[in-house]
């Protein structure tokens, strides 16, 4: 969509580095008439937005009722954003970045196509969390990596319509999106008996196999389902009747995936990038009525 807001001036962009101490180059630069520029920040965001899910920051709004609240949000990922998913906040890596966000400067101002190797590379991290998330807080790890995925499945989004001049279409019921369907339900199962009846933090197996699942679905899925049933176990056998309605329903979720697989889903060929979105999608699904929920009962108490 073209922004309503009409500019007839002309608008100069331009990147200056240091070379040396006290001298400085012009490593890009150039000039586009006003409403053309404005167009091209727009095309940005329409081609790249998605659901980005953030923790809300700020006095107040770090817990309420012992739960994280999270903030919802459409949007493309900033070049900042994707820096730190390929780089990190490391200070050694402050080259790598700045080349990057050069690189994805005529995407912004000027309409030229993502750069093929850094789609590439941004979804290899984000199928990887164990690369794509600094080291840290476990009770983070989750959510920096949900966000991560959400960052590749924008710039991916992105990519395929500049390269094919359509909109991006992606059919929730093949194969890859419904593996990335299944890996979400399983990781939210984990989730919860983690935190709800465990009271731990720490990375699910969904998440330690997530680079192995995407080589050999199949044959990796086997190995999270074995590893899931201890989790499902206790959901089974506790005496909290919230629990046992939990499991009921998330078996019922895997059971409807498993229906909609279009002829053997035991084919274990690589995933496509299809399969975050489903992950991501699914995922999202899970824990937005909830997120909403307490957001909500939290802003009303302030």
């Amino acid at each position: 969509k073209k922004m309503k807001k009409q500019y007839t001036g002309d608008i100069m962009v331009m990147a200056i580095d240091t070379v040396t101490e006290g001298r400085m180059g012009i490593t890009y630069e150039g000039a586009f008439p006003g409403n053309s520029f404005l167009d091209n920040l727009a095309q940005w965001q329409d081609f790249n937005y998605l659901l980005h899910i953030t923790k809300r920051k700020g006095k107040g709004f770090e817990q309420y009722k012992g739960q994280i609240l999270y903030r919802q949000s459409y949007s493309a990922p900033t070049f900042k954003d994707l820096a730190w998913l390929l780089y990190g906040d490391r200070q050694s890596t402050i080259k790598q970045r700045q080349e990057l966000i050069l690189r994805l400067l005529p995407c912004l101002t000027e309409k030229q196509q993502i750069p093929r190797d850094i789609v590439r590379a941004v979804i290899q991290k984000a199928s990887n969390p164990f690369i794509s998330i600094p080291s840290g807080n476990e009770s983070d790890f989750s959510d920096k990596h949900l966000f991560s995925v959400s960052i590749a499945c924008a710039l991916y989004k992105g990519y395929c319509i500049r390269q094919n001049f359509k909109e991006y279409t992606m059919s929730s019921e093949s194969r890859d999106y419904l593996y990335g369907c299944l890996l979400a339900v399983a990781e939210n199962i984990e989730n919860y008996v983690l935190s709800q009846i465990l009271n731990e933090h720490r990375i699910t197996n969904a998440e330690r196999f997530k680079r192995r699942f995407t080589n050999q679905p199949y044959d990796t899925w086997l190995i999270i389902e074995d590893r899931l049933t201890p989790y499902m176990n206790r959901l089974q056998n506790s005496s909290n009747e919230k629990h046992r309605k939990f499991l009921f329903k998330r078996k019922r979720l895997l059971d409807e995936i498993h229906t909609r697989f279009p002829g053997d889903y035991r084919d274990n060929s690589r995933l496509s990038p299809d399969y975050l979105f489903g992950y991501y999608t699914q995922r999202e699904q899970l824990f937005s009525k909830k997120t909403e929920e307490v957001n909500h009962d939290a802003d009303t108490q302030d």
